[in-house]
C-alpha cells in the first residue's frame, strides 16, 4: 500500500546572477574571443571606452626592426602561397551529394562530416545531431555511408576503428586480418610476432569452440587460418593501411596561438626587489623569488587592454542600462586579469623546479589545489586553464600542462622522465626491457605503477615498445 505523506526538505542552492555568469564566460574565453567580445561591446555601447587596445597578436617578443621586416616578408610569402587542396569536408561532401537522401538525412550527414577533426575522426557523440523523428538506425546508415567514401575509414572514433573499416570495405583483407583488427589490435598484435599471433588466435578459436560448440568467428569473418605465414601476411597488409585517413587534405581551421603570460628567468642584477610580488594591474610585473633562481611574469599586450567608462557619456546621459552593462563588463574583465595573475603566481611558486630545470620536474599539483589557494570553485580553475598559454624560453605551454596528478606519491611528469632514463640506460647497454620489467625497476626506485600505466606513458611520449627499440 502506498503511503502518501508530506515531507519537508531543506536544501541550499546558489543561483548565479547574470553578472556572475558574464564574469565566468569572460574568464573562460581565449584571447581572440575576448578581443572580439570587447570590440563588439565598445561598438554598440557608448558608455564603454577602450583606452588602450590589444596589440598585434603576433608581436609577442622584442626583436630588431630589420629582423621584424625580414620576418614580415617571410610571413607574406608564406601567406601568399595558397593551398589549393580540397579540405577533407569538401571532398566528402562532394561525394555525399552524389547520393540522393531525404532532407533530414542530408542535413544529418553534413553535420557529421563538418564535425570531423583534421584526421577524419569523430570528436563528439554524433547522436546529438539526430533531429526529432530520426533513429539510431538512421545514424548508423549515414555513418556507414560516410565511412565508405574516399578516403575510406573516416567518420570513426580512432585509428584502430579506422584501419578495421578500411580493411572491411576494401574487400581484399583475409578473414584472419579482419579478426585481428576487430577490437583485438592491442591484445593480439603486441608484440607483432607472427608465431605469437598465430598461437593467440588458435587459443581464441579453441576457446570459442569449447564455449559455444562452434567457432563463431568463422561465421563472422570467413574461415580463419591461424598459421604463422598467414599472420605475417596480415601484418604486411595492416602496414599498408592509413592510420590517419584525413591528414592528407587541406586544413582550413588553422589558428594562431599566442601567449597570455610571459615568464622570464632573471639574474640577481636585474631583480628589482628581493621578495615575491603580485601584480597590481594588467600592465604590472610580478615576481617569484627563491634562493637558486628568480622569475618575472607579465601579461602580454596582446591578451590585455585598458577599458573604462566613457565619462563624457556618463555625465551627459541618463542611459542607466548601457552604463550598468559597461560597469559589469569592466568588473568581469578585471576579475579575469586578477585571477590569471594570481594563478600564474601560484603555478610559478609550485612548479619553480620545472621552470628552473625543465621537463621531469613538475610537482603533483591539481586544479583542486589551485582552486583552494585562489579560494574559488574548481570549475572556475578549469575555465581559467582552458585555451590559456604561458610563454617561457621561447616555448608555449598550455596552463593545463602545469597540473599533474599524484601517482605513487610522484607526479606523472617525474614518472615519465624516470621511464625515459630507464629505457635510455637499456638502449645504451643494448638490452630490451618489457613494460613489465620497467614497472619492476620503477618499484625498486620507489615508484609503484602497473605495466599498463608504463605502456600508457610510453605511448604518450611516442616511445616504441621493446621489440622496435
Amino acid at each position: 500500500m502506498l503511503d502518501f505523506s508530506q515531507v519537508q526538505l531543506q536544501k541550499q542552492t546558489q543561483i548565479l546572477s547574470q553578472k556572475q555568469i558574464q564574469a565566468l564566460h569572460i574568464l573562460q574565453e581565449s584571447s581572440d574571443d575576448l578581443i572580439n567580445r570587447i570590440h563588439k561591446e565598445a561598438e554598440k555601447n557608448p558608455a564603454l571606452k577602450i583606452k588602450r587596445d590589444f596589440e598585434n597578436i603576433r608581436e609577442t617578443s622584442k626583436i630588431s626592426s630589420s629582423a621584424q621586416e625580414a620576418s614580415d616578408k617571410y610571413l607574406d610569402a608564406l601567406e601568399s602561397a595558397i593551398d589549393y587542396r580540397e579540405s577533407l569536408q569538401e571532398h566528402l561532401i562532394s561525394q555525399f551529394n552524389l547520393t540522393k537522401h531525404s532532407d533530414d538525412l542530408q542535413i544529418l550527414g553534413e553535420k557529421i562530416i563538418y564535425s570531423l577533426n583534421k584526421n577524419g575522426f569523430l570528436e563528439m557523440d554524433p547522436s546529438q545531431y539526430l533531429s526529432k523523428g530520426q533513429t539510431k538506425k538512421d545514424l548508423e546508415k549515414i555513418i556507414q555511408e560516410i565511412q565508405q567514401l574516399d578516403p575510406v575509414g573516416t567518420c570513426t572514433l580512432n585509428t584502430y576503428e579506422s584501419i578495421f573499416v578500411q580493411a572491411k570495405y576494401n574487400n581484399d583483407a583475409t578473414p584472419l586480418t579482419l579478426f585481428l583488427l576487430d577490437g583485438r589490435f592491442e591484445t593480439f598484435l603486441n608484440p607483432p610476432d607472427p608465431q605469437q599471433i598465430a598461437a593467440k588466435v588458435k587459443k581464441a578459436l579453441r576457446d570459442e569452440y569449447l564455449y559455444f560448440g562452434k567457432i563463431k568467428s568463422n561465421e563472422t569473418y570467413g574461415f580463419i587460418n591461424p598459421t604463422p605465414q598467414e599472420a605475417e601476411n596480415s601484418l604486411n597488409y595492416i602496414r599498408t593501411l592509413d592510420p590517419f585517413p584525413g591528414a592528407n587534405f587541406s586544413s582550413q581551421q588553422t589558428q594562431f596561438i599566442s601567449a597570455d603570460v610571459l615568464v622570464e628567468k632573471i639574474s640577481k642584477n636585474d631583480l628589482i626587489q628581493n621578495e615575491d610580488k603580485l601584480p597590481q594591474g594588467p600592465d604590472d610585473e610580478g615576481y617569484v623569488v627563491c634562493d637558486s633562481c628568480s622569475f618575472r611574469f607579465t601579461l602580454t599586450k596582446n591578451s590585455t587592454c585598458q577599458i573604462e567608462l566613457n565619462q563624457d557619456y556618463v555625465k551627459n546621459s541618463k542611459d542607466t542600462k548601457n552604463i550598468r552593462a559597461a560597469k559589469n563588463l569592466i568588473e568581469a574583465y578585471n576579475y579575469r586579469i586578477s585571477t590569471l595573475q594570481k594563478a600564474t603566481y601560484l603555478i610559478l611558486k609550485k612548479q619553480i623546479e620545472f621552470f628552473n630545470k625543465g621537463a621531469g620536474h613538475l610537482e603533483p599539483f591539481t586544479q583542486r589545489m589551485l582552486a583552494q589557494n585562489l579560494e574559488v570553485h574548481e570549475a572556475t580553475v578549469s575555465r581559467l586553464a582552458t585555451g590559456k598559454y604561458l610563454e617561457y624560453n621561447g616555448k608555449l605551454y598550455e596552463f593545463k600542462k602545469f597540473f599533474s596528478n599524484k601517482v605513487s606519491n610522484t607526479s606523472k611528469d617525474k614518472i615519465i622522465l624516470e621511464i625515459k632514463k630507464i629505457i635510455q640506460e637499456a638502449v645504451d647497454s643494448k638490452k630490451q626491457l618489457s613494460d613489465q620489467k620497467i614497472s619492476e625497476i620503477l618499484l625498486e626506485r620507489g615508484i609503484k605503477i602497473s605495466r599498463r600505466t608504463v605502456s600508457k606513458y610510453r605511448n604518450i611520449e611516442n616511445i616504441s615498445n621493446s621489440y622496435k627499440r
